[in-house]
């Protein structure tokens, strides 16, 4: 009889894992966000994963460009996903393997040109009504008619909007 327990997935150590730590503490001392770091040190340690046998300081331009061929072709990761990858490598080797010659001709993906999903009237005004809360529709309204941020809504004082008024009139 199969078990419904799930255990959590055991860690893969790579080879190198000691190039994993140097990066994220150069992204530290760089003050980049936690989510940056982790979201580099994935990407970085994936890719030394795939050349497990060789040094990082060892792998060459044309390894590492293989190796994005391949996220591309075979993993079909994301253009947004690409550049994290670029990113963490490029990251890499200028400043812990002093190696910037490896990365000085990445290539960086093409931009996605996508247009806002722009609502219709009729979408807009039953969003505005949707809400039975006043002071949930009356945030709805005033997030639509000016562009802020539900934060910046939820910070809003009442000498804000007497502001306002006074500068409109």
């Amino acid at each position: 009889m199969p078990s419904n327990k799930i255990y959590p997935k055991e860690e893969v150590k790579a080879t190198y894992e000691i190039a994993v730590t140097k990066l994220a503490e150069v992204l530290m001392l760089k003050r980049y966000s936690y989510r940056t770091i982790k979201s580099y040190k994935n990407a970085f340690k994936t890719f030394i994963l795939h050349y497990n046998d060789t040094r990082p300081s060892l792998i060459t331009t044309s390894q590492i460009n293989t190796y994005l061929m391949k996220c591309i072709q075979e993993k079909n990761v994301s253009e947004s996903h690409q550049n994290c990858i670029i990113s963490a490598i490029k990251m890499f080797y200028i400043e812990v393997a002093r190696q910037p010659e490896k990365v000085q001709y990445s290539y960086r993906p093409k931009r996605v040109n996508k247009l806002p999903n722009v609502l219709s009237e009729q979408e807009v005004t039953r969003l505005l009504k949707a809400p039975d809360n006043l002071k949930h529709r009356c945030m709805l309204m005033v997030i639509y008619a000016s562009g802020l941020r539900l934060g910046e809504v939820i910070n809003l004082q009442l000498t804000d909007i007497k502001y306002f008024i006074q500068k409109v009139h």
